[in-house]
């Protein structure tokens, strides 16, 4: 059996070495966006090769061969290199918000907290509440007044520690690590109440513990991990300072979480915390305790799971009927247990108690999506309902979707056009049926009064049925729908195997791109359409008024993302 396993893993990395080979030799990749000009790039490794000390020399002499902006592949990561000020102007003055992101590094999911806290987090709704947040309620300029006795008590105590130190005599000062503890000190007052750096608290067990652990802490987030620009490690179990960087994050998150209790329990203070726990009794769906801490969702002990193989994980074990072979190993493995789906991991639970627990007690640490690489295309980047991740702009989302489109109120508005569909689907079943005994497939013309139903409601037109079949624009809706259903239940082997991307966009993906293209292009001519009309009573209009009143939020790709629930 250990012979077979051997055989089988070196015919994996063989067949992996070989397609790896062949793409390379024989097949260009085409761009999908036309990239800044590029130093010639090594498989794998990019242009890692010509990055030498000092940086910005090699950068400097880069720029003389191929103009003020070029790019560069760090591993699988693309950089874009500017060195011209009209340049950086363009990209950090005029179109800043295209660049507020942040790239996602496998190990700062632990070190950023899954990338939520102000730092490391996307731009995006979420990163616009931690703003106002620490502009209204933290960093104010009133609150900041507040602690104004602080911030001199700290000078005071800095300079009598120089003052000790220089009474002796003439002494060389080394003044970083003291500003360090100013530093350090004054914000942890702000926050905590607390003095974990200078004379006097060396053998405090407290400040020793976070002394240590925000020494360490900041070392791995100095730390370039060999992970993060080639993912294709991890399909080796190759995770670099990943567990380093879990037990810093973890270490840390416990020494938040007592802070947190301890003020919990005094009830009182003028802390940082004690204002956010202030607003958690008034807002607790949002200020938890996770977001208090800026923290993640703490790496857990998975379930037990089967032996994987290396890169495809867990697949070979998928044979069919799905519900049978999941059957079997929760007879082996408990009620509860992982499998890895190529680089995706799964859980997989069979009982009805753990099932209450995911989905009652726990629904929202259930309630996101996972990300795949096709879904961008047919889902606006995830920003649709459905696709959308659980937060704050799902929850605007659910909210216009139940107040503004689907409430009571405009539901009853358009009661003559359900009842217009079902008159027009009784008479063409008497149309089929008065011809004699005939069999009558009675599904498609229930998929057509629902889309009928649903299209009148949200653009006042019928796409289906009898008499529409030679009309252009309906045809050419037919066509999208169907090719959309069609590549949204595909899987592309890219979602589970991201290391072929690297030979650029699969067949699927390309189609997703067309047919979220041709869609887009689609529901934009409704729009527009309905914009130049200026009147009725479909979703498109309700949307367009709302449009203008709130057009920083209500933006042509939210509306279209709606139309497309």
């Amino acid at each position: 059996m250990l012979a077979m396993d051997d055989l089988l893993l070196h015919s994996l990395v063989f067949i992996f070495i070989l397609t790896l080979a062949i793409k390379l030799l024989f097949k260009r990749r085409k761009q999908e966006r036309k990239l800044p000009p590029s130093p010639p790039a090594i498989p794998i490794i990019g242009h890692l090769h010509l990055l030498k000390q000092p940086l910005h020399r090699t950068f400097h002499s880069l720029s003389q061969k191929y103009g003020p902006i070029f790019s560069v592949k760090l591993g699988s990561r693309l950089a874009i290199v500017v060195s011209s000020p009209s340049l950086v102007e363009e990209c950090f003055t005029k179109n800043d918000i295209v660049f507020a992101n942040r790239p996602i590094f496998p190990s700062a999911r632990h070190l950023s907290y899954n990338q939520t806290n102000m730092a490391a987090a996307p731009y995006g709704d979420h990163w616009r509440n931690l703003r106002r947040i620490g502009s209204n309620e933290i960093f104010s300029p009133t609150r900041l007044n507040m602690f104004i006795n602080v911030r001199k008590d700290e000078v005071k105590s800095l300079a009598r520690r120089l003052y000790h130190v220089c009474n002796k005599g003439f002494v060389k000062v080394k003044l970083r690590p003291m500003f360090m503890d100013l530093s350090f000190n004054i914000l942890m007052r702000m926050v905590a109440g607390k003095r974990y750096f200078g004379e006097g608290l060396e053998q405090d067990e407290e400040a020793r513990r976070f002394r240590e652990i925000v020494t360490e802490f900041s070392q791995y987030a100095e730390v370039s991990d060999p992970v993060d620009i080639f993912p294709i490690l991890k399909a080796f179990g190759f995770r670099g300072v990943e567990k380093q960087c879990m037990r810093a994050a973890q270490r840390l998150d416990v020494f938040l979480q007592e802070l947190i209790d301890e003020h919990r329990n005094k009830k009182d203070g003028n802390t940082m915390i004690n204002r956010l726990l202030d607003l958690q009794q008034s807002q607790p769906q949002y200020y938890t305790d996770e977001i208090i801490k800026g923290l993640m969702q703490q790496e857990r002990k998975l379930p037990p799971s089967p032996p994987a193989i290396p890169i495809i994980g867990h697949l070979h074990l998928l044979k069919e009927p799905l519900h049978r072979t999941f059957h079997s190993l929760s007879q082996k493995y408990g009620p509860i247990f992982s499998v890895k789906l190529g680089s995706r991991l799964a859980i997989v639970v069979s009982s009805p108690s753990l099932v209450e627990e995911c989905f009652t007690k726990n629904d929202i640490v259930f309630a996101n999506r996972p990300f795949f690489p096709n879904s961008r295309y047919l889902s606006y980047n995830n920003t649709t309902m459905f696709a959308a991740s659980y937060g704050d702009h799902w929850r605007n989302l659910r909210r216009i979707g139940s107040n503004e489109i689907f409430s009571p109120t405009r539901l009853n508005m358009f009661v003559d056009v359900r009842q217009d569909e079902v008159k027009r689907l009784v008479r063409r079943l008497y149309g089929v049926c008065k011809k004699g005994f005939v069999k009558v497939n009675l599904r498609p013309m229930f998929m057509d009064l629902s889309f009928n139903i649903v299209l009148r409601m949200v653009a006042g037109k019928r796409y289906y049925g009898e008499g529409l079949e030679q009309d252009e624009e309906a045809r050419r809706f037919r066509e999208i729908l169907v090719e959309f259903f069609q590549f949204s239940a595909v899987s592309d082997p890219s979602d589970i195997f991201p290391i072929l991307k690297v030979f650029g966009p699969t067949g699927i993906e390309k189609k997703c791109m067309r047919v979220g293209q041709r869609l887009d292009e689609f529901l934009q001519e409704l729009i527009d359409e309905h914009r130049n009309k200026k009147g009725g009573n479909t979703m498109i209009n309700r949307l367009l008024d709302l449009q203008e009143s709130q057009p920083e939020y209500y933006t042509d790709e939210i509306i279209k993302g709606l139309m497309q629930e």
